[in-house]
C-alpha cells in the first residue's frame, strides 16, 4: 500500500520544522490586552488599588480637620432663676490650645497625607509587578500551549503513519507501538499546557477585577539595566516606601510637639453678659489651666519613641532594599545570559536537523525511533526558549520594579 504524497511530505518532517514557528492561542471573544492596558485597568479595577486610594482619602480628611483653629468648641454656659426680675448670666469660652499646637498638628497632617501618597505609589508598584507577572506568564503558557498542541497533532501523523506501514509489512507491530505511546504522552502533554494556559488568564484576569483576560502576543523589549552600585543608588533615591517612612518619622515629631504644647499652661477667653434687677452687665472672661500633675508626658513620650522605631525601620529597610536590588540585578544578568544561548544559531541548527534528518531518512538511514526523538529534542528546545525569554522579562521587570522605575511596556519581539 503506497502512502500518499501529502502524508509522505508531513511524516517527513514537515510538521517538525513549524513547530519553530509558533503563534499564541486565544480564546475565542476574548479582548487582547497589551500590557500597557493591563497595568491601566489594574490601577483602576484592581481592590488592592481601591483600598490604596481610600487609604490616602482618609489622610486628606485628616489634613482638612488639622486645620481648623481651634481643637475645642466654644462651651456656652446659662445661669438663671426663674421669676421675673431673677438674675440670669451667659457666658462663653473658647480655649486657645497651647502655644504652637495648631502648626504642629497641620504639620503631622501634612506628612501623613506624604506617607499615604507614598504608600499609595508602593502599593501601584507592587500592584504593576504583579500583572507584569501575571500577564508574562499567561503570554508565555499561550506559547507553551501552541507549541504543545503541534506537537501534538505531529504526533497524530506520526501514529498514523506508522500504522499504515506495518500494514504494507514496511516495520514491525513495534514501531506502531512507539508512535502510539508517543501519541499519548503528546496528548497528555496538551491537555497540561491548556489547563495552565487557562489558570494563568484567571490569574491575569482576577489583579485587572474580571474574568479570565487573553494578553496581546508582544513581549516587551528590554534596556540594559545600570551597574549594580547605580542602581542601588537609584533605588535608595525612588522608593516610596522609603519615602514613606520617612514622611511618617517627621508625623511622629510633629505629634511630640503637638503634645509637648499642652504642657504649657492654656489660656481660655470668653465674654459675659449678665442681667440682674433688669440691669445689663458684659464682662470679660480669662482662664488658665495649670498642667502642673498631667503634662501630657505619656502622648509625648509614645510620639518620640514611635519616631524613634520608624527611624530604626527605616534603617533595616534601606539594607533590605540594597539586598534585594543585588539579587533582582544579578537574577536579571542570568536570565539575560540564559537567553542568550537560544540566537539565531540555534534556532537555525534546528531547522538544520530537520533538514539531515528529511535527507537521512529518504536515504534510508534513519527510522522512526530517530525521528521521535528529533520531535522531542525540537519540543524542548522551543519549550526552552519560551522559558528563557519569559525569565528575562519576569527579571526585567521585577529589577525596575525594585529600582522604583516603571515597567517597560513597549512592545518588542527579542
Amino acid at each position: 500500500m503506497e502512502i500518499p504524497v501529502h502524508r509522505r511530505a508531513i511524516w517527513l518532517g514537515l510538521p517538525l520544522a513549524l513547530l519553530l514557528a509558533v503563534a499564541p492561542v486565544r480564546a475565542e471573544g476574548a479582548e487582547p490586552l497589551t500590557l500597557s492596558r493591563a497595568l491601566e485597568r489594574a490601577r483602576t479595577q484592581n481592590p488592592e488599588a481601591e483600598v490604596a486610594r481610600q487609604r490616602l482619602a482618609e489622610a486628606q480628611a485628616e489634613l482638612r480637620g488639622a486645620r481648623v483653629w481651634f481643637v475645642e468648641n466654644p462651651e456656652i454656659e446659662a445661669v438663671g432663676l426663674p421669676g421675673p426680675g431673677a438674675p440670669l448670666e451667659v457666658e462663653a469660652r473658647q480655649a486657645l490650645g497651647g502655644p504652637g499646637e495648631r502648626g504642629a498638628r497641620v504639620r503631622r497632617a501634612r506628612e501623613l497625607l506624604a506617607a499615604g501618597e507614598a504608600e499609595r505609589d508602593d502599593a501601584f508598584r507592587l500592584i504593576d509587578l504583579a500583572v507584569a507577572e501575571a500577564f508574562f506568564e499567561a503570554l508565555a503558557a499561550e506559547e507553551s500551549a501552541a507549541t504543545a498542541a503541534e506537537a501534538a497533532d505531529l504526533a497524530k501523523d506520526l501514529a498514523d503513519i506508522a500504522r499504515v506501514r506495518v500494514e504494507r509489512g514496511a516495520d514491525s507491530v513495534l514501531v506502531s507501538n512507539t508512535a502510539r505511546i508517543r501519541l499519548a504522552e503528546a496528548e497528555r502533554s496538551r491537555i497540561d499546557a491548556e489547563t495552565h494556559r487557562e489558570a494563568a488568564r484567571l490569574e491575569l484576569g482576577r489583579l485587572l477585577g474580571g474574568g479570565p483576560a487573553d494578553p496581546a502576543d508582544a513581549w516587551p523589549s528590554v534596556n540594559a539595566p545600570p551597574g549594580v552600585d547605580d542602581a542601588i543608588s537609584k533605588a535608595l533615591e525612588s522608593r516610596p516606601e522609603l519615602a514613606a517612612l520617612r514622611h511618617a518619622t517627621e508625623a511622629e515629631r510633629a505629634r511630640a510637639r503637638e503634645a509637648a504644647s499642652d504642657a504649657w499652661p492654656e489660656v481660655t477667653v470668653g465674654a459675659a453678659w449678665r442681667r440682674e434687677n433688669d440691669v445689663d452687665q458684659w464682662l470679660g472672661v480669662a482662664g488658665l489651666t495649670v498642667p502642673i500633675f498631667n503634662r501630657n508626658q505619656g502622648e509625648i513620650g509614645s510620639a518620640r519613641a514611635a519616631a524613634t522605631r520608624l527611624e530604626a525601620e527605616l534603617a533595616a529597610r534601606l539594607v533590605a532594599v540594597e539586598a534585594e536590588v543585588r539579587t533582582a540585578w544579578q537574577a536579571r544578568d542570568a536570565a539575560e545570559r540564559g537567553l542568550a544561548v537560544y540566537d539565531a544559531d540555534v534556532l537555525r541548527a534546528q531547522e538544520e536537523s530537520v533538514a539531515l534528518l528529511r535527507r537521512a531518512f529518504e536515504e534510508g538511514k534513519v527510522d522512526l525511533s530517530e525521528l521521535v526523538l528529533l520531535q522531542r529534542e525540537l519540543l524542548e528546545g522551543r519549550l526552552g526558549f519560551v522559558e528563557a525569554r519569559l525569565a528575562l522579562a519576569l527579571e526585567d521587570a521585577r529589577l525596575r520594579v525594585a529600582l522604583g522605575l516603571p515597567i517597560n511596556v513597549d512592545g518588542g519581539e527579542r
